[in-house]
């Protein structure tokens, strides 16, 4: 090999292996600019900035009040547990009528990154395959006694890799995806609510 080559190719190879060094690097929950250890509290209230509205066989589920948290947390890394979410003050429409609060199971969320800011939150059931139970009434009703929802949920946050406050939480489960279902109907959720730390800290994903 040329002299003259050589220091041209050793840069090349140092910057190649730079880069994969930042590709392999794992993103993670920050708070206050910090990588965290440990775990951090989320507030256990997330308040709505859009009512959260479950769909499924043709019944609208719209819940009015805030999400509430059982236990959240950030923990090092990318995970995001929490021993229940709750969608409180829900009510159907027609000729359904359905309890007023959708509780989950334990469920676990996962972060990954999208885009160039925002992230996405897949939430799954810490154990099995159930995610929550819906209970239905009515005479009428398509729908009736307990139906029990499987699968996964992902959820949006579009700036999450900015760090604030608070956190614009989107529910973005589409029936396409099939992600959720009860029995082989497909359900979606929309909506969205703002999550902050226990600390009031502002925290991100990076």
């Amino acid at each position: 090999m040329s002299k003259k080559l050589a220091p041209t190719v050793f840069v090349g190879l140092f910057a190649l292996s730079a880069f994969a060094l930042a590709s392999s690097a794992s993103a993670q929950w920050m708070v206050n600019g910090t990588n965290l250890t440990g775990t951090a509290a989320l507030a256990p209230g997330a308040p709505l900035d859009e009512n959260v509205t479950i769909n499924i066989s043709g019944v609208s589920i719209v819940c009015t009040s805030s999400v509430e948290l059982v236990s959240p947390q950030l923990e090092a890394g990318d995970k995001a547990p929490t021993n229940s979410l709750i969608f409180a003050g829900c009510s159907a429409n027609g000729k359904c009528t359905v309890e007023s609060n959708f509780k989950t199971v334990p469920l676990t969320a996962t972060a990954t990154l999208e885009g160039t800011l925002a992230i996405n939150l897949i939430f799954k059931p810490k154990t099995k395959t159930v995610f929550g139970t819906l209970k239905f009434e009515g005479a009428e009703c398509p729908l009736f006694g307990v139906q029990t929802a499987t699968g996964t949920a992902k959820f949006l946050a579009p700036t999450g890799r900015d760090e604030r406050l608070s956190q614009q939480i989107i529910n973005n489960v589409t029936a396409a995806s099939g992600e959720l279902k009860a029995g082989i109907s497909n359900i979606e959720m929309k909506g969205s609510s703002l999550l902050k730390l226990a600390t009031d800290l502002p925290w991100s994903f990076l």
